[in-house]
């Protein structure tokens, strides 16, 4: 487990449960991406920047360093992973142990980090997915995903949604 998972371990607190590791993976970008931001307007050095590498996979956003700490923090017993099945697909819910809860808890993580997590949360815990990976198509075209290659980020709104009026 990396230094790195701290961001996770705050996201899954400050989150209190985060439905789908999809959704958990494109929030961890975003507020890396964030605290990234925060750290170069105020030229600061107090924040490590330490950050997960990602890459464009399936759905956008991905860390194989991220998944291996994830795996990691639920064998150690700090996050649970809850599998429900809905209609035809399978979704993972994750969140922290009280074990985990306690680790948070007696962390020093830096405000930068904090405010940076919890605007993420705020904004997008309960968005559908498909607005997330929207927003995340749109202000990162980078992390668009591998398959299919042409997708377009407008075809992710449901048809006769309402577009979401969020941006990161």
């Amino acid at each position: 487990m990396s230094d790195k998972s701290d961001l996770l371990l705050l996201l899954l607190y400050l989150s209190g449960k985060v439905r789908g590791k999809t959704r958990l993976f494109k929030m961890v970008y975003i507020a890396q991406e964030e605290l990234k931001r925060t750290v170069a307007r105020a030229r600061t050095t107090t924040v490590p920047l330490d950050y997960y590498v990602f890459y464009a996979h399936h759905y956008g956003a991905y860390s194989k360093e991220m998944e291996s700490d994830l795996h990691e923090l639920e064998n150690q017993g700090f996050a649970e992973r809850e599998l429900s099945t809905s209609s035809s697909f399978e979704v993972n819910t994750y969140s922290l142990t009280p074990r985990g809860i306690r680790k948070v808890r007696d962390s020093r993580l830096p405000k930068e980090a904090i405010a940076a997590v919890g605007y993420v949360v705020g904004k997008y815990r309960d968005i559908p997915l498909t607005w997330l990976l929207r927003e995340v198509y749109n202000k990162y075209p980078g992390f668009l995903g591998s398959e299919p290659s042409d997708r377009n980020p407008q075809d992710l709104v449901p048809a006769g949604a309402r577009a979401c009026a969020c941006s990161v």
